[in-house]
């Protein structure tokens, strides 16, 4: 019998990755996701947990004490920058819920930027990164998006060395480096 793959997926949107693998017949076993676009990781979370309930432990949460647990993360509603502060409160009770409950239910370290080396969960197999690349394509370059991929560039396609700060951080705490990067 195939072993099932311990997957971690980097700028996981939907969770394409993980659902292509599935579709090809591979038994996947998600370990940990990373997105900010609460569209996304909420859609994700549907999608890839059979759009399971609430548990009742984030259910019994008052808006406060959502505020307070998601107020840990960077969170996005455009995918391109972070909600301001405030503005989370604006939401309802049960959409702060279902955010948590994503975030929890999918292992999701939602900002790139925050993932250290030593957060990574151990011994992936696979690693998979769908980096922002508007800044690379012409269509973003026709809206503005022309920044490149440099380094320092501040463009949301340089988030693409993110991945590789986080590998070096993990093989610096020791851990081997996922077998396959996708």
């Amino acid at each position: 019998m195939p072993k099932k793959i311990k997957l971690m997926e980097l700028f996981s949107g939907i969770g394409s990755q993980a659902k292509a693998l599935r579709n090809l017949g591979v038994e996947v076993n998600t370990v940990g996701t990373c997105e900010w676009d609460y569209h996304a990781f909420v859609a994700y979370d549907a999608i890839h947990n059979f759009a399971k309930p609430v548990p009742d432990d984030i259910i019994k949460m008052s808006k406060e004490e959502l505020l307070d647990k998601l107020g840990k993360f960077t969170i996005s509603n455009t995918g391109k920058t972070p909600l301001a502060p405030g503005i989370l409160r604006t939401y309802s009770r049960d959409a702060l819920a279902r955010f948590l409950t994503a975030i929890r239910r999918c292992n999701n370290f939602v900002d790139i930027s925050n993932l250290k080396g030593s957060d990574m969960p151990d011994k992936i197999d696979i690693l998979t990164y769908s980096f922002p690349c508007q800044d690379l394509s012409n269509v973003g370059a026709f809206h503005g998006y022309n920044k490149g991929i440099d380094k320092d560039s501040g463009s949301r396609s340089s988030l693409l060395w993110q991945v590789g700060r986080i590998l070096t951080e993990n093989r610096n705490c020791g851990e081997d480096l996922p077998e396959d990067l996708l």
